[in-house]
């Protein structure tokens, strides 16, 4: 949930778009995501919280790309494609390591 506001904070106070508007073009960005969504259904949804920090890291990085960084010319921004060709590998490979940690010092969801 805090990735997804990261993403929609870029989107309302940086891209200049209205919040109904970020929510519905949510999915291209959020496809880092995946590897979260799918942890929590698992053995251990808590392997979605390495995912989720990978995500939010690459949006902060997008931020500071396209709102912070002083802009240098050259054409439209290509930070997501970043976002995403680097993000959704690594966020897989962290939910694995969160996985295994867990695993190997007994971290376990008690089920209700």
């Amino acid at each position: 949930m805090v990735a997804l506001s990261v993403q929609l904070f870029n989107d309302v106070s940086c891209y200049e778009r209205e919040l109904f508007e970020a929510i519905l073009n949510i999915w291209f960005p959020a496809i880092p995501l995946l590897p979260a969504i799918l942890a929590m259904f698992s053995q251990n949804p808590l392997k979605a919280v390495g995912a989720s920090v990978v995500a939010a890291l690459f949006y902060l990085f997008a931020f500071y790309t396209d709102c912070i960084r002083p802009y240098e010319g050259g054409g439209a921004s290509m930070v997501y494609v970043i976002v995403i060709m680097y993000g959704l590998p690594l966020a897989f490979l962290s939910s694995w390591i969160v996985g295994k940690y867990c695993s190997e010092t007994g971290v376990v969801v008690e089920k209700r």
